[in-house]
């Protein structure tokens, strides 16, 4: 094999390389732009439970400083996920 065909070879092999990197980061790029447009709504529900865990903290502080009865049946809704506590059994 000649020096030529060596030659001709690596260099054809470079510029599959060099196309093979420049999709590559076209592909990467684009990913990362959609990330960033999706970001937003993927950090909304999370924003969102967030807030209503800093109101109900809210309200279970203003409940036990002022023993408020509402409060207090607003915090045990929310702490029990909306469901009734079963009340004790009367001896």
């Amino acid at each position: 094999m000649n020096n030529k065909h060596v030659t001709s070879g690596l260099v054809g092999l470079l510029f599959l390389s060099t196309f093979a990197s420049a999709a590559l980061i076209y592909k990467y790029n684009s990913s990362m732009r959609t990330l960033q447009r999706l970001q937003p709504q993927l950090a909304g529900p999370d924003t969102a439970q967030r807030v209503m865990n800093a109101i109900l903290l809210d309200t279970a502080e203003y409940a036990r400083t002022t023993k408020n009865a509402d409060a207090e049946r607003i915090v045990q809704f929310a702490t029990t996920g909306g469901k009734p506590q079963a009340k004790a059994p009367a001896k």
